[in-house]
């Protein structure tokens, strides 16, 4: 996890249909590691870091893992599932994607 990262965080749940196939598909919430936050990540809500990115010109959010991937896995990518809180320090208006799945890479 990157120091600069925040330590503690809010408690979000977990939005999906019955298969998941995520590294957290055996969760119903995440921390989501934020300024202010006040619980620490744990075994039943493990910690998820905020990713922003810039697509086709608008920001775009997803949450993923703070732990690495599987060795052998490509990096996270979305699953399918979402999180969501109504804790005003939620960084946006809907929920966001959760980018929990890996894959092993192909080789031709």
């Amino acid at each position: 996890m990157n120091t600069d990262e925040p330590q503690t965080g809010i408690v979000c749940r977990i939005l999906s249909d019955s298969y998941r196939a995520g590294t957290l598909r055996e969760c119903k919430e995440v921390t989501l590691l934020v300024e202010g936050g006040v619980f620490e990540p744990d075994e039943h809500a493990p910690g998820v870091r905020l990713v922003r990115r810039n697509l086709f010109g608008r920001e775009y959010l997803h949450a993923e893992p703070i732990a690495d991937p599987p060795p052998g896995q490509i990096g996270y990518m979305a699953g399918g599932s979402f999180i969501w809180t109504s804790d005003g320090r939620f960084p946006n208006d809907y929920p966001i994607s959760l980018h929990d799945y890996t894959e092993t890479p192909t080789r031709d």
